[in-house]
């Protein structure tokens, strides 16, 4: 069975966004995951702090579940 990780993007302690992978809970998954979404910061640039943060998720793969969408 894999290893979860759950990722938080957090702005002074509140959760802005986050997402669950089933299967990156490994040392190296993580790392590898967490290398990525660093590199990605910068790229990604909306006017609204929670739409970065979902965005910035969303370039691992990550979505939002059709509830979260309504």
């Amino acid at each position: 069975m894999g290893q979860r990780l759950n990722v938080e993007i957090k702005e002074n302690g509140e959760v802005l966004a986050n997402a669950y992978y089933h299967w990156s809970g490994y040392t190296s998954s993580s790392l590898e995951l967490t290398s990525f979404l660093l590199n990605q910061i910068d790229k990604i640039n909306y006017n609204n702090r929670i739409i970065n943060a979902v965005k910035l998720l969303e370039t691992t793969g990550a979505g939002l579940t059709d509830e979260e969408e309504e």
